[in-house]
């Protein structure tokens, strides 16, 4: 009987998969080609979907928005989401570890950064932003590194100057396994 039971479940499971995996369809193709207006237009219309997978990678639709380069798009995916569910979204892993932040980090962009960071508590003086600038992924890198290691200049300059993230030079200047230094 228990074993009909954990046998119904993982049917309901698969055929919940297999119906996210025909909805991100439409959205995944439009990333893909870089229709960034209609990804935005359709996220619009299914905010349920923005904390969901988009591609085998658990990259999520933040993820992907991070490489339109339109800060406003990004902002107004970002309000979407629920205000309860907010921090949890921005910190979703990919398959690599990365966050939506690691992936601004790769695009250099100042504004989208910001649109992440503002969802932030307050914890304390140069402490607000600290617990998503400290998330690493697999290869032990924070986005304060990546954006450091790519050459995004601005967006190393506003974490470094603006946050003060050279306060915790340990952190984000070497990769956590491997001791890698970003120079």
């Amino acid at each position: 009987m228990r074993e009909l039971q954990i046998g119904r479940k993982k049917l309901e499971m698969t055929r919940h998969s297999v119906a996210l995996i025909e909805k991100m369809k439409k959205p995944y193709i439009l990333a893909k080609r870089y229709e960034w207006e209609e990804f935005g237009r359709f996220f619009n219309k299914h905010k349920d979907l923005l904390d969901k997978q988009i591609d085998l990678h658990h990259s999520t639709p933040l993820h992907y928005a991070a490489h339109c380069g339109n800060p406003t798009m990004y902002r107004e995916m970002i309000e979407w989401v629920g205000e309860g569910d907010i921090k949890r979204v921005l910190r979703l892993q990919d398959d690599m570890g990365n966050t939506p932040l690691h992936e601004v980090a790769f695009t250099g962009e100042v504004e989208m950064t910001k649109s992440i960071l503002e969802h932030e508590e307050e914890e304390g003086p140069n402490q607000q932003y600290e617990p998503l600038l400290r998330m690493r992924n697999k290869l032990g890198e924070t986005a304060v590194y990546r954006a450091a290691a790519l050459g995004k200049t601005d967006l190393l300059s506003f974490f470094l100057q603006d946050l003060g993230a050279d306060a915790h030079r340990d952190i984000h200047f070497h990769r956590k396994g491997d001791k890698m230094s970003i120079l």
